[in-house]
C-alpha cells in the first residue's frame, strides 16, 4: 500500500508539471527568431505550492515565495510557478537574477487591452486605511502597506508573468531615496542589468507615498499633521532600469477598483498668501477637498533616469542633465526596448516615459479621466502635496513622454486631459511629448505614426532636431508642434516630414536659424493655421487649414529664436553643413559570410575644407575627426563586420563645422541567416556516408563523400530549413568532421553537400 500511495503522488506531480507551461510567453504572443528572451529559462519551473504556498486559504505566502526564489536562483534560475488562485502577501517579495515569477496563462480574454483581462495567479498585498486617530495622531503604520515587487541590485534574466497584483508596485533597479538631489558632483553608472521581462500582469492600487510629507513644522504639527500622507508622484506602476533588453507588454494599469480615499482637514500651504490652512470634506462640485489618488503617477517607466553610486556607497537615482547625448548620457541611449500593447489609466503624470537607442512604444492604449478639466472637479491640491495648485502648475498629464534616437511611436490610442486650477487649466497635457528637460535627448530618427491622440504631438522647443517622420495620426482637432530653439538659442529643424496626418488643429514647424528638407503635404485639418519655416513646403494637397504663415531666419541675428514672420521673400539665409551616407544607398541586409563593408557620407552642403565627419555605430562614434575629399567631398569608414554581430546594426554619418551639428538619415544592416535551398542541379552521383547517425549530442560526427567532384562545402539546416551555426569546412578532403554537437539539440537535421556539379541532401538524426 505504502508504495502504490508513493507512486500515485510522483504520478501526480508529474501530472501538476505537465501543466505548467514552459514556453517563451514573448515568442508565443509575437513570434519570430532570434528574439533575447530565448535566453531565459523558460524550461526549468518550480511549483511555489511545493514551497508551502497554498492558494486562496488567506494565510500569509510571503515567505514560501521568497524561499522559493531563493531555492531556484541558489540552483541557477528557472520560473517560480503559481498555480491558479489568490496569495496573500504581507511583506516586500525581492527577485534574484535568474528567476522569472510566472502564473498560470490567461484563457478566454488574453489580450491586456481587452476589457477583463484578468490572470488568473493573484497576489494580494495588504490595504492601507486611513485612521487620523491612530498612534496618538500619527496615522496608520504606513510601513505595513505599500509594498512592491522588485529585483535586487543588478538582478538579469528575470521577470514577472501573468500575474494578477493589487497593491504592490513592480521595480528593477536599486533602492533609493525619494530625494533626487545628485548625490556627488561626478558620479559613476554602475547599473549592468539585463533582460528584464514584464508581460501579461495586472496592476491596481500600488503607490508610493511622498517622503516629503508631513510638513510637521515647529512646533510638530504647526504645519502639517503627523497623519497626512500623499501620493509620490514619482511613483510607477513598473518601473524598470536596466543596461540592456527589456521587454514591458501586455499589462493591464489601474482597471480595478480603485481605493482612493479622502482626506479631510488636509493642511498645506496657500499659495497667495503662503499660510497653511486644512481643506475640507471633499463634496464633488462645491467646496475644498484632498484625496490620496492610487492612480497619480507615472504608469511605465522605462531607463528614464540613471542610477548611481554615492560616496557613501549607497545606490540612487537621480534625473540627467538637459539635452542628453551619448557622450553625457548613454544610459538614455541603451539597446533592447519595447513597450507594447499595454492598457495604462492615469490622473496624473505620464502614461509611458522611457529612452532608449531603438526604443520601440507600439499598440498601447492610455486612458485618462476626462472629468479633471470642468470647474466641478477643481484640484485643490498641487503635485507635491503641500501647495495649493494655479494655472502654471505642471501634473505632467501626458500620453507618452520619451527620448533616445531612432525611435518607433506607432498605433498608440492616448488620452490627456489638463486640471482644472483656481480658473485656468494646468500647463501639460501632450499626447506625445519629447522634451528637453527632465531626460530629454537629442533628437534623431523619430517616427510617429498611426497614433490617436486626444491632444498635441509636440516635440516642444529643442535644440537641432534632425530625422522626423509623423504620418498618418489622428490628433482630433489639437496642434502638431515642432519647433527647434530652446527660448534662448535659435537651432535647426533638418528632414521632417509630416503627411497623410487627419483631424490637425494647426500646424507649427519652425527651425528657428532654419533647416533643409522639411515637408508637409496630405494632410486634412479643421481649418486651422500654419506656422512654419521657410524651408518647409507645404504642398497644395493638404486640405482644411488656414492662413499660412512663413517665417524666416534673421540674417543679422542667428541668436533669433523668435524665427520673423517673413514680409517679402521667403528664402534662406545661413550656410551650415549637411551630410548623407550614400553607401549604403538604402537599408540592407547581408549574410553571415559578410566581414567587410566600406561606407562612405557625402558632405551634401559645407566647406569642405573645416567640416569634419563622424561615423556612429548605434550612439558610439566608430570613426572621427575625418576630413572631406575635395575630388568627391566624401568621407568613408571601413566596418569591419564581427562574427556575432547583432541582427540590426545601424550607422549615421554626423558633420560638424564650428558650432553646427547635423545628422544624416540612419542606414540600417540587418544581418539574415541563410535558408535552406533547393534550387541549382541536384545529383545522385555524389555518394555521401554520416556516421554515426544517430548521434548523441556532444559525440563526434565524420561525413565522407564518394564519387565527388572537389572541393565541396557542406552545411546543416534544421528542419525549417534554417542553416545552423556550425563549421564542417571547405576542402578537397573526403571525409568532414564536426568534433562537438553539443548546441544541436535533439531533432531533424539536413546536411546539403555542395560541389561544383551539384548538391545533395542527406537526413541527419540528433539524439
Amino acid at each position: 500500500m505504502k508504495y502504490f500511495q508513493v507512486f500515485c503522488i510522483s504520478i501526480l506531480i508529474h501530472l501538476c508539471a505537465i501543466g505548467q507551461p514552459t514556453d517563451n510567453p514573448y515568442k508565443t504572443r509575437y513570434g519570430g527568431v532570434g528574439h533575447w528572451t530565448d535566453s531565459l529559462n523558460w524550461t526549468i519551473v518550480s511549483d511555489v505550492t511545493t514551497f508551502g504556498a497554498i492558494a486562496n486559504d488567506n494565510n500569509d505566502d510571503s515567505s514560501a515565495i521568497q524561499s522559493a526564489i531563493n531555492q531556484v536562483h541558489a540552483n541557477g534560475g528557472g520560473v517560480v510557478f503559481f498555480p491558479a488562485g489568490t496569495y496573500n502577501v504581507s511583506g516586500y517579495i525581492k527577485l534574484k537574477t535568474g528567476v522569472i515569477l510566472r502564473g498560470e496563462n490567461p484563457t478566454g480574454i488574453v489580450k491586456a487591452t481587452e476589457e477583463n483581462y484578468r490572470p488568473p495567479s493573484k497576489l494580494i498585498f495588504p490595504r492601507f486605511i486611513l485612521d487620523t486617530t491612530a498612534n496618538n495622531g500619527a496615522g496608520n503604520d504606513r510601513k505595513k502597506a505599500f509594498k512592491s515587487i522588485s529585483g535586487e541590485y543588478e538582478c538579469s534574466n528575470s521577470g514577472i508573468i501573468n500575474l494578477d497584483i493589487n497593491r504592490a508596485y513592480i521595480a528593477f533597479q536599486p533602492t533609493y531615496k525619494t530625494s533626487l538631489t545628485p548625490p556627488n558632483a561626478s558620479p559613476t553608472p554602475i547599473q549592468k542589468n539585463r533582460n528584464i521581462i514584464v508581460l501579461g500582469c495586472r496592476t491596481n492600487n500600488a503607490v508610493i507615498p511622498d517622503g516629503n510629507i508631513p510638513v510637521l513644522g515647529n512646533p510638530a504639527g504647526s504645519k502639517q499633521r503627523a497623519w497626512q500622507i500623499f501620493p509620490w508622484r514619482f511613483s510607477t506602476n513598473i518601473e524598470v532600469f536596466v543596461y540592456q533588453n527589456s521587454v514591458i507588454a501586455n499589462n493591464r494599469l489601474n482597471d480595478g477598483q480603485s481605493e482612493n480615499f479622502e482626506m479631510p482637514n488636509f493642511r498645506l500651504v496657500r499659495r497667495n498668501t503662503q499660510t497653511w490652512f486644512p481643506l475640507g470634506q471633499r463634496t464633488i462640485g462645491t467646496g475644498w477637498k484632498a484625496e490620496f489618488d492610487y492612480n497619480a503617477h507615472y504608469g511605465i517607466s522605462l531607463n528614464r533616469g540613471k542610477i548611481y553610486q554615492d560616496t557613501n556607497g549607497l545606490h540612487r537615482i537621480h534625473f540627467v542633465s538637459t539635452y542628453g547625448t551619448p557622450e553625457t548620457e548613454p544610459d538614455l541611449f541603451r539597446t533592447g526596448f519595447e513597450i507594447r500593447d499595454n492598457w495604462i489609466y492615469k490622473t496624473s503624470r505620464v502614461g509611458i516615459i522611457a529612452a532608449g537607442l531603438g526604443l520601440v512604444i507600439k499598440g498601447n492604449i492610455m486612458m485618462d479621466n476626462p472629468l479633471k478639466v470642468l470647474p466641478a472637479y477643481e484640484n485643490f491640491t498641487g503635485p507635491t502635496g503641500n501647495l495649493t495648485p494655479q494655472g502654471a502648475t505642471t501634473f505632467e498629464n501626458r500620453g507618452i513622454d520619451f527620448s533616445g534616437w531612432q525611435v518607433l511611436v506607432d498605433s498608440n490610442q492616448l488620452e490627456a486631459y489638463s486640471n482644472y486650477v483656481f480658473g485656468y487649466l494646468s500647463t501639460d497635457g501632450e499626447g506625445i511629448l519629447i522634451q528637453e528637460c527632465c531626460g530629454g535627448t537629442q533628437v534623431n530618427d523619430y517616427t510617429i505614426s498611426n497614433n490617436i491622440c486626444k491632444n498635441w504631438i509636440d516635440i516642444f522647443n529643442m535644440r537641432d532636431i534632425n530625422n522626423v517622420t509623423i504620418k498618418n495620426n489622428n490628433i482630433n482637432g489639437s496642434v502638431l508642434y515642432i519647433v527647434a530653439n530652446t527660448n534662448e538659442k535659435a537651432y535647426y529643424l533638418n528632414n521632417l516630414l509630416i503627411e497623410n496626418n487627419i483631424n490637425v488643429g494647426s500646424i507649427q514647424a519652425i527651425g528657428t536659424r532654419g533647416g533643409f528638407a522639411g515637408k508637409i503635404r496630405n494632410n486634412q485639418g479643421p481649418g486651422g493655421s500654419m506656422n512654419i519655416s521657410c524651408h518647409i513646403v507645404f504642398e497644395s494637397n493638404n486640405s482644411g487649414f488656414g492662413t499660412v504663415t512663413y517665417r524666416a531666419v534673421d540674417p543679422n541675428n542667428l541668436t533669433n529664436h523668435t524665427a520673423p514672420i517673413v514680409q517679402g521673400n521667403c528664402s534662406e539665409s545661413t550656410i551650415y553643413p549637411l551630410v548623407e551616407i550614400i553607401q549604403p544607398v538604402t537599408d540592407t541586409t547581408y549574410e553571415d559570410n559578410l566581414t567587410q563593408y566600406i561606407l562612405k557620407a557625402k558632405l551634401t552642403r559645407g566647406d569642405i575644407f573645416t567640416s569634419k565627419i563622424d561615423f556612429l555605430q548605434g550612439t558610439n562614434v566608430v570613426s572621427e575627426n575625418l576630413t572631406v575629399n575635395p575630388a568627391d567631398s566624401t568621407a568613408t569608414y571601413v566596418w569591419n563586420v564581427p562574427a556575432n554581430a547583432t541582427n540590426i546594426t545601424a550607422f549615421t554619418a554626423r558633420v560638424r563645422d564650428a558650432d553646427f551639428v547635423s545628422f544624416s538619415r540612419v542606414k540600417k544592416f540587418t544581418r539574415v541567416t541563410p535558408v535552406l535551398s533547393v534550387n541549382g542541379k541536384s545529383t545522385n552521383n555524389i555518394g555521401v556516408l554520416v556516421y554515426p547517425n544517430p548521434v548523441c549530442a556532444g559525440s563526434n560526427l565524420t561525413i565522407r563523400l564518394t564519387n565527388a567532384h572537389f572541393p565541396a562545402s557542406i552545411s546543416l539546416f534544421d528542419i525549417a530549413g534554417k542553416k545552423m551555426n556550425v563549421n564542417f569546412g571547405k576542402g578537397e578532403t573526403k571525409d568532414f568532421a564536426l568534433s562537438n554537437q553539443s548546441e544541436l539539440k535533439s531533432g531533424i537535421y539536413l546536411i546539403k553537400v555542395e560541389t561544383t556539379h551539384g548538391s545533395k541532401m542527406t537526413r541527419l538524426v540528433v539524439q
